[in-house]
């Protein structure tokens, strides 16, 4: 039996038995196969050369019949779509191969929106947020048509701890109330949350500013900015007092 094998109907009442299957060969090649007596004579009014009596044409299976040209005339969706982490706010989309020869590209779409057009290979979704799940959807081309949508997915990246960089000045003088600033950019939209420190003890403020008056020496600065999903960073530097 083949892997691909589709069931389309199977009846087994009065006068006989029918069923009929679709399936995708080796080749790439889709196969339509109708077991039933006398499938035919509903398509049109055909005289039976036996019976002498022409035959009603069954509008139901005429609509099954375009349906099933139609759909042998699309190319296969394909087969398999994955997607895996590729750093901060990437996604590597993978596509498999498709058999068929007459395929000319596999369109890779996210919430509508085209991320690649490719014939089997790896391709960059970029500008994602983190802690989400991303669903795609694939599309192949032949010169004639396009295959129904695959929907493969939910795929899940990974959370972006923030980015912060620490200003304030490192030569200072001393009894010199001075500020330093932590600027802070999260590429997934968290709230983030700030924890100062200076020379190892914790300074009571949650703002992303602290002014501190330092007596003489070096001191250190630091700065810890959290989102919630356990994103973390930490920047420090070094001030001397003169």
């Amino acid at each position: 039996m083949k892997p691909s094998l589709k069931v389309l109907f199977d009846y087994t009442g009065p006068p006989i038995g029918a069923n009929s299957v679709r399936y995708v060969a080796d080749s790439g090649a889709r196969v339509f196969s109708s077991g039933s007596m006398r499938f035919a004579w509903g398509l049109d009014a055909f005289t039976p050369p036996t019976q002498g009596r022409p035959t009603s044409p069954l509008p139901a299976l005429q609509q099954f019949v375009r349906n099933m040209l139609a759909d042998l005339l699309r190319p296969a969706p394909p087969a398999s779509v994955s997607a895996t982490a590729a750093g901060t706010g990437t996604l590597r989309v993978q596509v498999t191969r498709t058999v068929d020869p007459c395929v000319v590209a596999i369109v890779v779409r996210r919430d509508n929106e085209i991320v690649c057009r490719t014939t089997g290979g790896d391709c960059l979704d970029r500008g994602l947020r983190g802690h989400r799940a991303y669903t795609y959807t694939a599309t192949a081309e032949d010169r004639w048509a396009e295959s129904t949508p695959a929907t493969f997915g939910p795929f899940r990246l990974p959370n972006s701890a923030p980015e912060v960089a620490l200003r304030g000045p490192r030569r200072v003088r001393h009894g010199v109330r001075v500020r330093y600033v932590a600027r802070a950019v999260d590429r997934d939209g968290d709230v983030l949350r700030y924890a100062w420190a200076v020379d190892g003890h914790r300074v009571q403020t949650v703002t992303r500013r602290v002014s501190v008056v330092f007596g003489r020496g070096r001191h250190t600065v630091a700065v810890t900015v959290r989102d919630r999903y356990r994103g973390v960073r930490l920047r420090w530097m070094v001030v001397l007092v003169v």
